[in-house]
């Protein structure tokens, strides 16, 4: 349960209390419906039938819930120890009976050491100061802001032909491969920060924010890795257009580089979730100015394609119309987020959690898992079945 940051231990702690609290829960009706179980068969009418099909359907909805790993492990191995218990007509277990709570009984007990454990895991995260992944994840979404940048101008490299594209590939190749598991954890992160703040305020403004321009930086680099692996021809632009247009198109990615990173730029707003009036109005200003700047760079490049006299389907020319249009797309997304970003609405919080309860009961999502559900239901009772043999008794 405990983690290195705040928000990754109150998760993992809830999903351990939901995952016990959901085991305990069917034990507490299990007993209100026959209480005590086997070991009181003559006198509540126990019939092990009916304990048989509650393991069976209290197994399969957990596996066909959309909850996490950690909540399904922590229900699983309490339905099994608590049944274990409810059908063993020898066991000294003690569990609330006719609906009746019983703080001394065995599911109840071990609830209590859950809440016990988690409450400290939770106290201790702060200890001697608490790390919030919300911090962390700014700082994690400026390192890839500038990473992507400098992405984009390596491969502006390779297509303007000022390095060779030979060895630029592989050093761009494995800086897309670096970017995109940060990418990947950077998504993680957005979420765990829900437990940070539960979407409260400024959390929820935040989380949105960071959501938001997790997926722009996703989208940017998704077009960036694009443009680098449709460079194929070592030495591209040696006789090419775009050598002569270089300069348009390092203005074009400073500006948009200024937009991302850098003093009143997005990613400072994501990690603050505000700026200041003259900021905005500077941030509005860049983004206004880079769609001039991609419109200019478009118009440029036809008029030299023209002049050329170039054939419509040289190789090199494919290419260079490719980056062109590329670019463009580039330019088009980022002063579109620029300009809309401050005037979205995050969603609040009680829509926040409506929507988390209702993923967890998500069909679509089942019923792309439905393999790992029969195979996991399966391998439970099969394991079940053995564990009561090894235990002692025969309950069939």
């Amino acid at each position: 349960t405990f983690w290195k940051d705040v928000g990754t231990t109150i998760r993992n702690a809830w999903q351990a209390i939901m995952g016990t609290l959901y085991a305990v829960g069917n034990s507490f009706i299990m007993n209100a419906i026959f209480p005590g179980g086997a070991k009181l068969a003559d006198q509540n009418g126990y019939r092990a039938e009916v304990a048989w099909l509650d393991l069976i359907i209290a197994v399969s909805l957990i596996m066909y819930m959309n909850v996490s790993d950690r909540c399904r492990t922590f229900a699983l191995f309490y339905i099994a120890m608590f049944m274990m218990h409810y059908m063993n007509p020898d066991s000294v277990a003690k569990f609330s009976r006719s609906f009746q709570v019983d703080w001394n009984g065995t599911g109840m007990s071990y609830l209590l050491v859950c809440l016990t454990g988690t409450g400290l895991a939770i106290l201790f995260s702060f200890v001697p100061y608490p790390r919030f992944i919300t911090n962390a994840a700014a700082l994690d979404a400026s390192n890839i802001t500038v990473a992507i940048c400098e992405l984009l101008e390596q491969v502006i490299e390779i297509y303007n032909g000022t390095h060779s594209s030979s060895a630029l590939h592989s050093k761009c190749e494995q800086a897309a491969e670096g970017i995109n598991e940060k990418l990947k954890s950077l998504e993680l992160a957005t979420q765990t920060m829900f437990w940070e703040g539960f979407d409260i305020g400024q959390s929820g403004k935040r989380r949105h924010l960071m959501s938001t321009f997790h997926k722009l930086l996703k989208h940017l680099m998704d077009i960036i890795h694009g443009l680098e692996l449709a460079a194929k021809v070592d030495d591209l632009a040696d006789d090419g257009l775009l050598r002569q247009l270089s300069a348009e198109i390092f203005e074009l990615s400073d500006t948009m580089k200024a937009i991302l990173v850098g003093e009143g730029s997005l990613s400072v707003f994501v990690a603050d979730c505000e700026l200041s009036e003259s900021e905005a109005r500077e941030l509005h200003r860049r983004a206004l100015e880079l769609a001039d700047e991609s419109h200019r760079l478009s118009k440029a490049y036809t008029q030299l394609r023209v002049e050329s006299g170039e054939p419509t389907l040289g190789l090199h020319l494919l290419e260079e119309d490719y980056f062109i249009y590329n670019m463009a797309g580039l330019a088009h997304v980022v002063s579109e987020f620029a300009v809309n970003v401050q005037t979205q609405q995050h969603k609040p919080m009680t829509d926040a959690l409506i929507d988390t309860m209702l993923d967890v009961m998500d069909p679509e999502a089942a019923g792309k898992n439905i393999n790992f559900i029969i195979r996991g239901v399966v391998s439970y009772m099969l394991a079940f079945v053995a564990g009561v043999y090894v235990y002692g008794d025969d309950f069939f």
